[in-house]
């Protein structure tokens, strides 16, 4: 019996990487693709043999019935990042569960759903402050993690958590983070004066893209947040700008209670959630990477990213 695979999300940063990954390792499978936009494509996957375009958003996931009865592996990266909570409920949290629901149970082997370090505390339990502060694209995340868990799927899905996401290349789009990256220079002449409190964590897509083969060929946790062993954002800024030969002789420590007056100065100009992130900059978890599993990391370092991005 072929094996299907269905994507979502598969024309963003992430998406084009998995795209590879699963070429690579499922070199047989026939692949499922609801999409949006193929012009977002970076590469001619329509020429791929065994792979079906499906056009459209998660509000049409109804004329993907037929497809996903007969899904083998669902991989759900697609999301809605907008401020609209009604809307990122109706597509991250309702949708979801829609597309699951069209799945056969018997067939269906496991669900990797995508959902964002952002709803979860630095022990892996989930955020009460995500529920209270959180965004609508948290919020909405949130509730999807707990509706999901609530389902009748539960037992079949594997959640991945992302923390920072870097990634981009020729072939791939740039993430948010990675498009940052590129005006790196025009920044770091500043910044790296700065002494910066806080810590985070990072992965990049090549990296998650092997996550995702991981989680559906080997016995993982249910549950996994995605990253490198954590950084401090000085050393990012000390890494970035030695790379760059621009190493900072003294730095400015900026302390927590300045960043807090700031934040009391522009609360009107910064949402909740915003304020929230900027009074407690330790984005830190349990995280799991590749080499967890036998596999090698193929971005271990900031450096390694930005020289790979000819930054």
């Amino acid at each position: 019996m072929e094996t299907n695979i269905f994507i979502t999300g598969a024309t963003g940063c992430i998406g084009h990487y998995v795209l590879m990954e699963l070429r690579q390792k499922f070199p047989t499978a026939h692949l499922h693709l609801l999409v949006r936009k193929t012009k977002k494509f970076k590469f001619d996957v329509e020429s791929w043999p065994n792979v079906t375009i499906h056009p459209g958003d998660m509000d049409a996931i109804e004329t993907c019935k037929e497809a996903l009865h007969t899904t083998d592996y669902v991989v759900h990266i697609a999301t809605v990042w907008g401020y609209d909570l009604d809307v990122n409920i109706r597509i991250n949290s309702d949708r979801t569960l829609e597309m699951l629901g069209y799945t056969d149970p018997n067939r269906l082997k496991k669900i990797i759903y995508f959902s964002t370090a952002s709803i979860l505390t630095d022990d892996n339990q989930l955020s009460p402050a995500a529920k209270t502060e959180g965004s609508p694209y948290v919020k909405s995340k949130l509730d999807a993690y707990n509706a999901i868990q609530d389902s009748q799927w539960a037992n079949k899905v594997v959640t991945l958590f992302p923390t920072m996401v870097l990634g981009g290349a020729e072939n791939a789009p740039y993430s948010h983070i990675s498009q940052g990256l590129l005006d790196i220079r025009r920044h770091i002449s500043w910044a790296r004066w700065f002494h910066l409190n806080g810590a985070f964590h990072f992965l990049h897509a090549e990296d998650i893209a092997k996550m995702v083969t991981i989680s559906m060929t080997q016995d993982v946790p249910k549950d996994m947040v995605m990253g490198n062993p954590k950084i401090t954002f000085n050393d990012a800024i000390l890494e970035l700008a030695e790379t760059m030969g621009k190493k900072p002789w003294l730095q400015l420590h900026i302390p927590q209670w300045m960043i807090n007056a700031l934040v009391l100065i522009f609360k009107r100009r910064m949402d909740s959630w915003g304020a929230h992130c900027a009074k407690n900059p330790h984005f830190l978890y349990n995280v799991h990477a590749p080499y967890h599993f036998g596999e090698e990391l193929s971005f271990s370092s900031l450096k390694a990213v930005v020289e790979k991005m000819g930054v």
